[in-house]
């Protein structure tokens, strides 16, 4: 185990280009090598503003799918799901859930959100909007009674849609 928290320390201290767990102080013969399969985003480009009118019809957006989780209108609320699969036919991240193909991702994401609304009604408590590989995330953080969580969504097609949930 001991050899498993020196490889995520090593990793971490390579990333902020600090050496550890008994390495060379003077750091690694050779840098890492660059992970080409992914583009990173500069810093000062993961903050993106959004004003408040599109801030609050994700908001609303949200309510609306608070409302078919309440309901189990399920399929209904398949178009409030971003799609995840590996279907290599569709665009993971960039497309929304078809209930017909998507059914186990709609109810599981629904099922997640009806256990949020049985703690509580949900509080909006802040939003934050930051750019990601697969888009611009809109995040509203929400309280449902004592329980804390973050609602991230992505527009796709000009509709909000719900990727994950912290």
């Amino acid at each position: 185990m001991r050899h498993a928290g020196c490889a995520v320390a090593l990793s971490l201290a390579a990333t902020l280009g600090l050496s550890g767990c008994g390495d060379d102080p003077k750091g690694p013969s050779t840098p890492p090598a660059a992970d080409s399969s992914r583009k990173p985003v500069p810093p000062d480009r993961r903050n993106v503003e959004i004003e408040p009118a599109k801030q609050e019809s994700v908001k609303q957006r949200l309510v609306a799918l608070f409302g078919l989780a309440r309901a189990k209108k399920f399929a209904d609320a398949a178009e409030y799901v971003v799609y995840r699969g590996e279907d290599p036919a569709r665009k993971p991240w960039h497309e929304v859930c078809d209930y017909t193909r998507d059914k186990q991702r709609v109810d599981v994401m629904l099922t997640r959100i009806g256990r949020l609304l049985q703690k509580g009604e949900p509080v909006f408590t802040g939003f934050q909007a930051q750019r990601q590989s697969e888009g611009v995330w809109l995040v509203w953080s929400a309280t449902f009674g004592p329980k804390k969580a973050e609602l991230a969504c992505l527009e796709l097609d000009g509709k909000i849609a719900i990727g994950d949930i912290d």
